[in-house]
């Protein structure tokens, strides 16, 4: 069993309102208005979104943001058709084996973001189906409210990219950035017989033997950026 840290880091926290910080409130307030401006609309997918999407480079919120409108998709066009079909049914009338269905199809819209090789998108398309088959039980159109969840996930991953690309790098970022390039990929440390041993494999991977890997899929935390 893998040694259990309940803290993602060991380093003393410096707390300060960093960049990444200040173009996620921004964007979520850009979220906001858009939805005033829509008539009062809901908003509440468009400001999840943005505080994914937002990370601390803009590569890494554009490859978040296609991540999330794949999973936007899949899970938005999955959840039209369950929904269209309960309703059309009268299945939606019993909640309880309404309910039994929406849990059971999330097996094969799991299968399907495996099937196209994008595991990543997995958790978002979920969240998405759930969001349009158990949030929205009425007489509204299956399809008209599908749509209108899928427009704010996608106004969400707009603003997160624009707001991203238009503020500025801080310092912090460039001189990372500058960093990353010069090093180049980090070779693997081989131990005898040319296999990779497990303690180079760590330290490889930005963490000393015996400490968890980096995941390279995460995002770094929001006081990262000065």
């Amino acid at each position: 069993m893998r040694n259990f840290h309940f803290f993602d880091t060991n380093e003393k926290p410096e707390l300060h309102v960093g960049l990444r910080i200040i173009k996620t409130v921004i964007a979520v307030y850009i979220c906001a208005i858009i939805g005033y401006l829509r008539g009062g609309v809901s908003i509440v997918f468009s400001m999840i979104t943005v505080i994914i999407c937002m990370q601390s480079t803009k590569d890494k919120s554009l490859l978040f943001a296609f991540n999330r409108i794949i999973g936007t998709i899949i899970g938005g066009a999955l959840g039209a058709i369950c929904l269209f079909f309960s309703q059309l049914s009268g299945v939606i009338n019993n909640l309880p084996f309404y309910y039994l269905i929406i849990a059971l199809m999330l097996i094969p819209l799991m299968e399907i973001t495996l099937l196209i090789r994008k595991p990543s998108t997995t958790a978002f398309s979920c969240i998405v189906f759930l969001s349009v088959t158990v949030m929205r039980i009425g007489d509204a159109s299956a399809l008209e409210y599908a749509a209108n969840r899928t427009l704010e996930t996608l106004i969400g991953i707009v603003v997160a990219l624009l707001v991203n690309w238009i503020i500025p790098k801080s310092k912090h970022e460039h001189s990372s950035d500058s960093v990353m390039s010069a090093a180049g990929p980090v070779p693997e440390a081989r131990g005898s017989g040319g296999t990779t041993t497990p303690e180079a494999s760590g330290e490889a991977h930005g963490g000393a033997a015996g400490q968890p890997p980096i995941d390279a899929g995460q995002g770094p935390d929001y006081e990262e950026e000065q």
